[in-house]
């Protein structure tokens, strides 16, 4: 996994390139770290293994969701 800190942000934010394997899905379509990293909110990630998938972070459910992909 690689992080990028955005300097510039209001709040911490992170530009994150990950592989699937560094994330757990959630039933609800969302996606945690396994790790337990949380980025900070709006951050956006990566998924590089999975192309096309990019994802936000949301700090107020402390999960990412699909930014992308429709009907998700």
């Amino acid at each position: 996994m690689n992080i990028a800190k955005m300097r510039d942000a209001a709040k911490p934010r992170h530009k994150v390139w990950c592989l699937d394997s560094d994330l757990t899905a959630g039933a609800d379509g969302s996606y945690t770290f396994k790790d337990g990293f949380k980025p900070g909110d709006g951050s956006e990630i990566i998924v590089m293994d999975k192309p096309g998938i990019k994802l936000y972070w949301s700090e107020d459910e402390d999960k990412a969701y699909d930014w992308v992909t429709p009907g998700a």
